[in-house]
């Protein structure tokens, strides 16, 4: 582990619950999720996964203010979001996904530039949201 970095507890990920998903989220009525819960030391920092709305996968993740920071601080909280990241795309692919859709949040001047690293592209139709398919990359 690197000294420098600020994070000293262990970076887990584990299923979220539906507890996970109502602490994260004001929507009272989900549709269809599959989501990763990201923790420091037990604590929750980040949800991300899939939703499935209208028969399409929409991509997200959401993350806590202290996550945030972390992220800006840490290599490896950043390290251990792109691998989970990765091994979601590629459990998306074995499950046969063909597209999932995301929208790169203007308020994170870099999420534009995670979501293209993660093989998404933007989406012609749109314009704005971005589309990965599993011969995309990262998956």
């Amino acid at each position: 582990m690197n000294t420098d970095d600020p994070v000293k507890g262990r970076v887990t990920s584990r299923p979220a619950t539906r507890e996970d998903i109502l602490a994260f989220s004001s929507v009272v009525k989900w549709p269809t999720v599959k989501a990763l819960i990201g923790e420091i030391d037990g604590e929750a920092i980040a949800l991300g996964g899939f939703a499935i709305m209208k028969g399409r996968h929409i991509g997200f993740i959401d993350i806590t203010e202290k996550g945030r920071e972390y992220l800006e601080k840490s290599l490896m909280v950043r390290a251990a979001l792109i691998r989970v990241m990765v091994e979601s795309l590629r459990e998306a692919k074995a499950a046969g996904v063909r597209y999932i859709y995301a929208e790169a949040d203007t308020q994170f001047p870099k999420a534009r530039e995670l979501i293209e690293r993660m093989g998404f592209h933007l989406d012609p139709r749109s314009q704005h949201l971005y589309r990965w398919t599993p011969n995309n990359g990262n998956g």
